[in-house]
């Protein structure tokens, strides 16, 4: 009797064992398993978001609309301005080779604990991850080649803000954009007269951004004039910078700015 009593409480003691176990990796894995899914699910709603930002500042930059407002919801996250990206065009054949530049800063959507953060920047939606980064919103620029004809038109979204602005937490955010001025940079069109005789525009375009969005932006910059003047690649990335730079020849040329205003409001 005393043996039977012993192997029903080790049988006990056993199957107990078991089950706590069972449960208890359920719950860790089943627990963590929602947490992936809530975050997943939290960066699909801000890229939602996003699209949404990208579309009202469209309706900016085109000159549709003064004023647009996007409505963020932010999950303890954080938004913020960020490091600027600059975007320069310098004419190498052209009198002493001028320069034209712009700066535009970054809006950043940051959760925490991710490794994931949103980014709009001249006009592009990024996604940054482990791995690199992806557009979500390619920029606007143009290059194209007709007739023999090349040109490159560079409409840039010059996001900034004349406040540090910054919010965080996990209620609801407006980010209000108003459109402030459009400038023309460069506008030419005849590169026998402005050239001295040369039939194209020898032109250099760098990008400064970070070393992730360096990447991103050479592969698209490479992309988009291969494809349209059928030149082998044209962009590269110095070692030791976070560069891109293209060297192009084209006869028609355009580089404008939008400014638009940054507001972050609680």
């Amino acid at each position: 009797m005393s043996e039977r009593g012993v192997s029903e409480i080790l049988g006990f003691v056993l199957v107990f064992s078991l089950m706590a176990a069972s449960v208890a990796s359920v719950y860790v894995v089943g627990f963590s398993g929602l947490e992936d899914s809530r975050s997943a699910e939290q960066i699909n709603n801000a890229e939602r978001a996003f699209d949404v930002l990208d579309d009202n500042v469209d309706d900016l930059h085109q000159d549709r609309a003064p004023h647009r407002a996007t409505e963020f919801k932010l999950y303890n996250a954080g938004m913020y301005l960020g490091e600027p990206t600059r975007i320069t065009m310098t004419i190498t054949n052209v009198g002493s080779a001028p320069t034209f530049g712009v700066t535009t800063y970054p809006l950043v959507y940051d959760p925490q604990d991710s490794a994931t953060e949103l980014v709009y920047t001249a006009g592009a939606s990024i996604r940054e991850d482990r791995g690199g980064a992806i557009f979500l919103d390619e920029p606007g620029l143009i290059f194209r080649e007709s007739g023999g004809v090349r040109t490159a038109s560079l409409p840039i979204v010059q996001t900034r803000s004349s406040d540090e602005e910054y919010a965080s937490g996990t209620g609801t955010i407006l980010v209000r954009g108003t459109r402030v001025v459009s400038e023309t940079l460069v506008s030419r069109t005849t590169p026998t007269v402005d050239t001295g005789g040369s039939p194209r525009y020898s032109v250099d375009i760098v990008v400064e951004t970070t070393p992730v969005r360096a990447e991103l932006w050479e592969a698209y910059l490479d992309e988009e004039i291969e494809g349209a003047y059928g030149v082998s690649d044209p962009c590269d990335v110095p070692t030791g910078t976070s560069n891109v730079e293209c060297t192009i020849s084209v006869e028609r040329l355009f580089f404008s700015a939008t400014r638009i205003e940054l507001n972050i409001e609680d």
